[in-house]
């Protein structure tokens, strides 16, 4: 909700909404995980992964860019740890699938 802050009342100890409508401009928040879902939805849309479909966590590396890797290694997850856990991994992998490309390690 833009320009309202959800917080505890230091009086009445309630939660209420705040009028909060410089947060617009004096705070960010990173979009990643919004875009985890968009990703993992438009690769159900366009039969590139399927629900509980399992991928490798671990670093990608194409040839002449810099490492691509998740906060974390992870190993092998499902696309439901893939969304809670947040992995770029899964959703690079995804969108290359998407893409109708394949990952081949060190490739361009």
């Amino acid at each position: 909700m833009a320009g309202k802050q959800y917080a505890r009342d230091g009086k009445t100890g309630k939660m209420k909404f705040n009028d909060f409508a410089l947060g617009n401009m004096t705070t960010s928040y990173t979009m990643g995980s919004v875009v985890t879902g968009a990703t993992t939805l438009t690769g159900y849309e366009t039969d590139a992964i399927n629900p509980g479909q399992s991928m490798v966590d671990a670093p990608i590396n194409i040839k002449g860019s810099p490492q691509k890797r998740s906060w974390k290694y992870m190993g092998m997850i499902n696309n439901l740890t893939a969304l809670k856990q947040s992995s770029d991994v899964y959703m690079f992998k995804t969108a290359i699938k998407i893409g109708e490309g394949e990952y081949r390690n060190n490739q361009l």
